[in-house]
């Protein structure tokens, strides 16, 4: 008899198993990002202003390492009721990242870490949580813009 029971609790478990489905998440919404190596004397206002030779289809590991900015699509909206709005990115070996983000009166502020300061901002995941920079009015329609400084080669 016990050897029906374990039988029809096996069957019971696999039947369990064949039906269940994998668990996915996913947190925010994704940002495509275009990138390209700094050159001297770009500043973010110009970049923003003029967004021009961004790189939106080579693999960024193609770059190697050095000075890059990256240029994020749109940031989502910020909720009203937001007051700690952040983006989620990937950790990296990296020297030092800001983000700079163009607000809606034309301001610009930014907020970054450094490889000293990382492990404040660090999640679960091994994914960096920075705050996007507080300001009274809320970021413009343009997307942000990250200067990332001495990456290692991809």
């Amino acid at each position: 008899m016990a050897w029906l029971r374990w039988t029809i609790g096996a069957l019971a478990l696999m039947l369990g198993l064949s039906l269940a489905l994998p668990v996915t998440a996913t947190t925010g919404t994704p940002l495509s990002v275009c990138i390209r190596p700094v050159l001297a004397g770009q500043t973010p206002a110009a970049l923003f202003a003029q967004p021009a030779g961004f790189d939106c289809t080579t693999a960024q590991t193609k770059f190697g390492g050095g000075d890059f900015w990256i240029l994020s699509q749109r940031l989502p909206a910020i909720a009203a009721g937001d007051h700690d709005p952040s983006v989620r990115i990937g950790s990296t070996w990296v020297h030092r990242v800001t983000l700079y983000v163009l607000y809606a009166d034309g301001s610009i502020r930014r907020s970054g870490f450094t490889s000293r300061t990382a492990g404040r901002l660090l999640g679960l995941g091994a994914v960096i949580v920075q705050p996007v920079p507080r300001h009274d009015v809320a970021p413009s329609d343009c997307s942000g813009i990250w200067r990332a400084r001495r990456t290692c080669a991809g």
